[in-house]
């Protein structure tokens, strides 16, 4: 009996896969255009009901949106499980949305056999609000996790884009900072009445989106909790950037991750192999969020006793906030004074946290892949003898000494200013501090603007060299800067190659050095040139260092940014978003690459020097 009856399903299937064989590429493209869909209307769902203030013609209309999608996304789910040739692979690709899909069946008819569930939860944990509030929040789980998974679909059509990479990487972000502007102009955002101004708006996006930190409004008492958390989704967005977020998505969703798409990570992560690609993804969302989650909690019983919160919920945000920010390197801070508050200032143990995690942001995803990474720990425990790479001995050594460098130069020329009056336990730890966000953070312990000149021009240096490639930090990177040093010590040595560990550096190498470091002193000199014309009012050491942490997306300011005047602004916006981006990607993604240089012109002897 059991036989006939699979038979029986088997010959069903097959009559159904018959009919339907001739609109089966039809199906197939409006559902990839519905799973677009679902994302701009989810997006504007969310934004309706998240961004604008509360009235009852809204909810019932949010109520009845969010019933629509997630009765139509049910719909598409059957639909798709209809018109698919292999229905066990269709259920084993997609066992969220299965499960998401059984809960919403399963709610759907308990609800028409007259049990309502939403109130019955709500009695059960005495829940005291409005019942279409209680019932928007089931729905907005459930839909989510639909919007989710939608995403993950719509992420793994990027390879059919006719983009390069470069091209791709710069429009993703001009997409995030657009996105961000128009998401923190929503009235619930702020806590003004109506909107926050276009360009204020803009200019706070590109900051977080670039992982900079400099505000012209004040980020505390500006936004609201929703804004506040805005600006901590931009700067993770920004921070590990957006096409990264694609690639998880796309893979959580179990779709196909093709060669191009590996060839974009590889691209941004600065990966040997392609065949990488895949599992570095997985590995820097891995260690980013176990590292933001641990900073968060360390973060979270680090907080003073002087230091007051509304409620715990506050201090849970606060904390992950900051914790965000460090390790993604933004420098916002929700408070007014950053982390220059009194009650914050002295907390030691928490200024050591974000110094660690902000460390870790600025390493690079491919060194801590191969310093933490299990399988390559127990390789080396198994093999001693195999080293690090060469990649990733430079941007630790660099770092380290630049940290320690960085330590020792600010105990000694600050003593009789901003560290003055301070035990030396204190002294130790803000000098640290500052020697590690001065190169890419943007958090501060100490007024900037009582900053020594002497440390002034040494934090220039700092920020100029900034974090190691493929990290959340910005300036020309440690590595360039190394690959720059070493190439001229082998110069003066009269070494016709370059070698770092018994290793020769390409050529190749030591030219995008030499690009970036001409390309950056460009861009910094006629910026500031631009900025003495706009704001002549202000002193050129102030300018100079606005310009610099713009650039590398460090977010220091000596106190001038919100009274920089509109041309200003605009020159500090391109700064940051420039130096987020890289100037290697803008150049690519401007120029067009010749396809073929093998011709050789006669030798020309150039005096030089």
């Amino acid at each position: 009996m059991k036989n006939k009856i699979i038979s029986l399903l088997k010959l069903l299937r097959e009559f159904i896969n018959i009919k339907l064989y001739d609109s089966q590429k039809k199906s197939q493209v409006f559902l990839d255009r519905w799973s677009l869909f679902m994302v701009i209307a989810g997006l504007f769902t969310y934004l309706q009901y998240h961004g604008f203030p509360e009235n009852e013609f809204l909810n019932t209309f949010l109520v009845y949106s969010f019933d629509s999608l997630i009765a139509l996304q049910v719909i598409k789910y059957i639909v798709g499980y209809v018109y698919t040739y292999r229905p066990k692979e269709y259920f084993s690709n997609s066992p969220i949305e299965l499960i998401v899909v059984l809960v919403v069946l399963t709610h759907g008819l308990i609800t028409l056999l007259g049990f309502n569930i939403v109130e019955w939860i709500g009695m059960e944990f005495n829940f005291q609000g409005d019942k279409i509030h209680l019932k928007q929040y089931f729905e907005q789980i459930y839909f989510l996790l639909f919007f989710f998974i939608e995403i993950g679909r719509v992420s793994s059509r990027i390879p059919t884009i006719k983009l390069s990479p470069p091209k791709l990487l710069l429009l993703s972000f001009l997409g995030l900072i657009t996105m961000g502007a128009f998401l923190l102009m929503l009235p619930k955002m702020t806590t003004i009445d109506g909107s926050m101004p276009f360009f204020d708006a803009f200019f706070t996006s590109i900051s977080a989106s670039c992982v900079t930190g400099l505000v012209v409004v004040d980020t505390s008492t500006y936004f609201t909790i929703r804004g506040q958390f805005i600006i901590m989704l931009l700067i993770q967005l920004g921070g590990l950037n957006i096409i990264s977020f694609a690639t998880l998505f796309a893979l959580m969703a179990r779709r196909s991750v093709g060669i191009k798409h590996q060839s974009i990570i590889q691209d941004n992560f600065n990966i040997g192999s392609i065949h990488e690609s895949k599992t570095l993804i997985k590995k820097v969302f891995q260690f980013s969020f176990l590292i933001e989650i641990i900073g968060a909690v360390i973060i979270f019983f680090s907080w003073g006793d002087n230091i007051e919160f509304v409620n715990l919920r506050n201090k849970v945000f606060n904390s992950v906030f900051h914790s965000v920010s460090a390790f993604n390197n933004g420098g916002f801070s929700t408070f007014s004074n950053g982390l220059f508050e009194n009650s914050i200032k002295h907390q030691n143990i928490l200024q050591i946290t974000i110094a660690f995690l902000i460390i870790l942001g600025g390493t690079g995803f491919t060194v801590l892949h191969e310093v933490f990474n299990l399988r390559e720990l127990k390789e080396k425990w198994n093999k001693p003898w195999k080293k690090l790479s060469v990649n990733s001995k430079i941007s630790l050594n660099t770092s380290v000494v630049l940290i320690i460098v960085g330590t020792v130069a600010y105990l000694l020329l600050e003593q009789n200013h901003t560290l003055d009056g301070l035990n030396f336990a204190d002294q130790i730890t803000s000098a640290f501090f500052q020697s590690v966000t001065t190169r890419t953070a943007g958090f501060n312990t100490v007024d900037i603007g009582a900053i020594s000149v002497p440390m002034v021009i040494f934090m220039l240096m700092l920020m100029y060299i900034g974090a190691s490639p493929a990290s959340t930090g910005g300036g020309i990177k440690t590595n360039t800067f190394t690959v720059l040093f070493m190439s001229a010590y082998s110069t003066i040595r009269g070494k016709k190659t370059i070698d770092i560990d018994k290793k020769t550096i390409s050529f190749d190498s030591v030219n995008k050095a030499l690009l970036i470091f001409l390309f950056s002193i460009f861009v910094i000199f006629i910026s500031v040139f631009i900025l003495t014309i706009t704001d002549g009012d202000k002193a050129i050491l102030d300018l100079a260092f606005e310009e610099v942490s713009a650039f590398a997306t460090v977010g220091l300011t000596r106190g001038i940014t919100s009274d920089l005047s509109t041309g200003g602004r605009i020159v500090i916006m391109i700064s940051m978003f420039v130096g987020r981006v890289g100037l290697l990607t803008l150049g690519y993604a401007l120029s067009k690459r010749l396809i073929s240089s093998d011709y050789k012109y006669p030798k020309a002897k150039i005096i030089i020097g």
